[in-house]
């Protein structure tokens, strides 16, 4: 083989090389930047101490707090509507008859919830196996205020020792590299359902 052909060759064996180990490190530090997340966000998580649905006290105090600065649209429950109901870890409660196809959205961050919901592949956080495996079951996150899609089944599933209720969803906008996903799981602690009508 011809020296220059074998200078080439190693070259680009050795770049191959470096670029796949830095994309192992980078895959890995990145499962473990959205575990950590994932930890934090649960810590951080304020737990209530009592069932509540979003007409609570606390809720309307404050409400009423800022309606003296700024007029809100009057909010009118609808009686023929299901009313969100939440436990101790702010998971939304209600029988799966109340809730299949009831149209999911993210809990706001005043109803106890992060502001956003993470829609996933599969009920669980992530499906990391290793750094190896720096792939995630994340489909996309949904702020709210938007929709995310109508309740098909549930199931649970565990993290941090904890049995979380999941919701499997027909989403509302398909989602995915080519748009083709139409369907994904959200974790019972960041969703809420409407009961009003504004």
């Amino acid at each position: 083989m011809n020296p220059e052909t074998k200078k080439v060759l190693l070259i680009t064996g050795s770049l191959l090389f470096v670029g796949a180990i830095a994309g192992g490190i980078y895959l890995y530090i990145k499962a473990k930047a959205d575990q950590k997340e994932q930890e934090n966000q649960q810590q951080t998580k304020p737990k209530k101490t009592n069932s509540s649905s979003l007409g609570s006290s606390s809720d309307s105090s404050s409400s009423s707090a800022n309606s003296s600065v700024t007029t809100a649209p009057e909010i009118v429950e609808d009686p023929s509507l299901v009313k969100p109901r939440f436990n101790s870890e702010n998971e939304l409660i209600n029988t799966f008859s109340e809730l299949k196809n009831q149209v999911l959205y993210p809990k706001r961050k005043e109803q106890e919830g992060w502001g956003y919901a993470n829609i996933r592949s599969s009920a669980e956080v992530n499906t990391n196996q290793g750094w190896w495996d720096g792939l995630t079951n994340l489909l996309t996150t949904i702020n709210s205020g938007i929709p995310i899609g109508k309740v098909i089944s549930e199931t649970n599933g565990v993290f941090n020792d904890y049995s979380y209720r999941w919701f499997k969803v027909k989403l509302n906008k398909a989602v995915g590299f080519w748009g083709t996903t139409t369907e994904g799981y959200v974790r019972a602690d960041t969703v809420t359902i409407k009961s009003y009508h504004k």
